[in-house]
């Protein structure tokens, strides 16, 4: 079955979207060669500590809308408390230089 989807999108050029495939691992190779920006906000001692992620394909502008972003919250123990997508979509179309003005409610 993986062998079928895989030839679909070589004979398709289906658009490549990051959302997980059944069965994939957070190491998956397909995040390799792309651009990753960070950004990080703190209070000090991890309680309202952030940290933004942007992905993007290689070469793009930080104020274009190819852009993937999560954002990353920490606890008083600086454990990550939650991992959220800007506006619920992990697709490349949100701008990275906007990324604190995005909704990341579940």
């Amino acid at each position: 079955m993986r062998y079928l989807f895989l030839a679909a999108c070589l004979l398709f050029s289906l658009p490549a979207y990051a959302d997980p495939i059944i069965g994939e691992t957070s190491t998956y190779a397909r995040e390799q060669g792309l651009d990753s920006l960070y950004f990080y906000v703190s209070s000090g001692d991890g309680q309202g500590q952030i940290e933004y992620i942007c992905t993007a394909f290689p070469n793009q502008a930080s104020s274009a809308e190819k852009w993937q972003i999560r954002k990353f919250t920490y606890d008083s123990s600086n454990r990550v408390s939650t991992i959220r997508w800007a506006d619920g979509t992990s697709r490349f179309i949100k701008v990275c230089d906007d990324r604190a003005t995005y909704d990341y409610t579940p």
